[in-house]
């Protein structure tokens, strides 16, 4: 149901714009500013009166109380009510950073180059795992997600991030697919990261003519035990455990993978798009198949798998790595040395594992090194190929 209010600016000139007000429509008072600015600019454009910026206004309603930016206008305002634009200075008005994990109020004057705390880079979800592209930390849930600290500091911002995610093969593939399948040109350029020099991943685009790899559908075991009310885990699908007969119901769901870019949030394999987060996430699934209540692999290994803290020392033609690792389970761990790698895989007794590949900074004599399984750690003795190298760091990197 529509609504109609009066904008009124004070000052010189005076301004009264009537606006319609329809559900998410205008969707925020940010909206509604711009939409007033613009209406203001074309009716005094020959006069030469200065242009409204939306981001110097300040909505206010009859009670002169100020309105959030981010408020919805259907929801705040009343049918004829009023609202007051404020001109403010720029310096002066509260603007949400746009950064990826930050979303605080700054003020231009309080804006210092250490005050946003955000991820450079776009979001990867994959395999029912999720994080940012720019760290390591991963996680299953969205609001554990949204949680995740940002990994770098900068001026706070409220222009549109321009980002793009770190694309492993799979989900590659799987923005590949997504691209293709839309329908107009405008539509596969969004869905195709940016192009730059220092992109580390070519945009889908470079990818063709190579056919996409068909993405593995990974399906919880027909005799699987399932707690009740446990959430299915494919992205999109809101469903929960309620009995055996759970596992034979359809699942709608999203197959790709979660793509933020300019401002615009979207899944790789389907077209709608969506502003904020919240809409994103009630985004409609665009396939069927089965329910996943159980962790995907990845998830378990994430889950599993730990740090280990290690060194190194030279004795002479010799060097002596540590790492140290208790209650090791020495049976299922092994230790592979290459001319220039180290391969450890260290399993413990509780299940959880450390697992690295050494790139050395120089090369070994593979038949004269060796390894042992201690108590408190396991001490890997390389033998160098040339004793006149000094190494000063343990790996090439």
């Amino acid at each position: 149901m529509s609504k109609r209010v009066y904008v009124h600016i004070e000052g010189d000139p005076e301004f009264s714009w009537k606006a319609v007000i329809e559900p998410n429509n205008p969707k925020t008072f940010l909206e509604l500013a711009q939409r007033f600015s613009a209406a203001f600019n074309s009716k005094f454009a020959a006069s030469g009166v200065a242009q409204l910026q939306a981001a110097g206004l300040q909505l206010e309603n009859d009670r002169r109380k100020m309105l959030s930016p981010e408020g919805s206008p259907h929801e705040v305002l009343n049918e004829g009510g009023d609202v007051f634009a404020v001109r403010v200075p720029l310096s002066n008005v509260i603007r949400t950073c746009s950064r990826n994990g930050c979303g605080k109020k700054f003020t231009d004057a309080e804006n210092t180059e250490n005050s946003c705390q955000f991820h450079p880079s776009g979001p990867l979800f994959h395999e029912g795992m999720k994080g940012w592209s720019c760290c390591s930390k991963r996680v299953s849930g969205f609001d554990e997600f949204m949680q995740i600290p940002g990994c770098a500091f900068g001026f706070h911002s409220a222009e549109a991030e321009k980002s793009s995610p770190v694309y492993s093969p799979t989900v590659a593939a799987a923005v590949a697919a997504g691209a293709s399948n839309t329908a107009s040109s405008s539509s596969a350029e969004i869905a195709s990261p940016p192009s730059t020099a220092s992109s580390a991943v070519k945009p889908p685009s470079t990818m063709a003519p190579e056919t996409p790899k068909e993405i593995e559908i990974e399906n919880d075991p027909e005799d699987a035990i399932i707690d009740l009310n446990t959430k299915c885990r494919r992205n999109g699908c809101h469903a929960v455990y309620k009995g055996p007969e759970s596992k034979s119901e359809v699942c709608v769901h999203h197959p790709g993978v979660a793509i933020f870019h300019e401002a615009t949030k979207y899944w790789s394999c389907c077209r709608p798009r969506a502003v904020e987060f919240d809409e994103f996430l009630k985004i409609e699934g665009c396939s069927e198949g089965r329910h996943k209540f159980l962790p995907f692999k990845a998830e378990n290994l994430a889950a599993n798998e730990v740090k280990c803290r290690y060194d190194f020392y030279q004795l002479g033609d010799s060097v002596v790595m540590n790492i140290y690792a208790k209650n090791v389970d020495t049976a299922a761990s092994s230790i592979n040395i290459s001319p220039t790698t180290v391969s450890a895989n260290v399993v413990f007794k509780d299940g959880k594992f450390f697992k690295k590949d050494f790139q050395l900074a120089a090369q070994v004599d593979v038949e004269k090194s060796k390894f042992e399984m201690l108590s408190t750690k396991i001490e890997i003795k390389l033998k160098k190929l040339d004793s006149a190298i000094s190494w000063t760091r343990l790996e090439n990197n």
